[in-house]
């Protein structure tokens, strides 16, 4: 029997980390576990090193000490200003609905809006990921463009349509 919220006191702690070349393995290992049964691609070594150098974007979730989550991106360059890419959220089922995917994309929407020198994110989204697409949202995302999933981006055996959304 679950205990009220006045008899029951729970502490849960949640943090960020940054992304550094001794965790990588740790990504990659925690993405497989966390987008297993799903058509979401693992990110290769290419992958990874971008989410590095992507710094401070790019971070770790951590509840109760165990790395449960994290977010990937990549800048993309342009001359005079620079917009980041989501390419994964990723985190393990066990701890979904802790409010660690919102401190991710909550983390590279201010880092976003402190560094002068990025001028918008932008992800993909399945259109079946509907919990991912609810949070972008809320974050203020807004859908610029739909597709269909045989694009040649994306490698999926469904014909899901994606959603790119943008935020300025």
């Amino acid at each position: 029997m679950a205990g009220d919220a006045s008899t029951t006191s729970k502490y849960f702690r949640k943090a960020l980390d940054d992304l550094t070349v001794n965790n990588l393995g740790q990504v990659r290992t925690l993405a497989e576990a966390a987008t297993k049964g799903t058509a979401t691609v693992v990110p290769d070594d290419a992958g990874l090193k971008e989410a590095l150098a992507a710094h401070p974007f790019s971070r770790l979730a951590y509840f109760n000490d165990v790395c449960a989550g994290a977010v990937l991106c990549k800048k993309i360059a342009a001359t005079s200003k620079t917009s980041v890419q989501i390419t994964t959220v990723c985190v393990l089922p066990a701890y979904r609905r802790l409010g660690l995917a919102t401190m991710l994309v909550k983390n590279v929407v201010d880092e976003a809006t402190e560094d002068a020198k990025t001028d918008r994110i932008t992800v993909t989204v399945e259109s079946g990921n509907h919990i991912l697409r609810g949070l972008l949202e809320k974050h203020g995302f807004t859908v610029v463009a739909e597709a269909d999933g045989s694009t040649a981006s994306r490698t999926s055996e469904s014909k899901s349509e994606l959603r790119c959304y943008k935020r300025h």
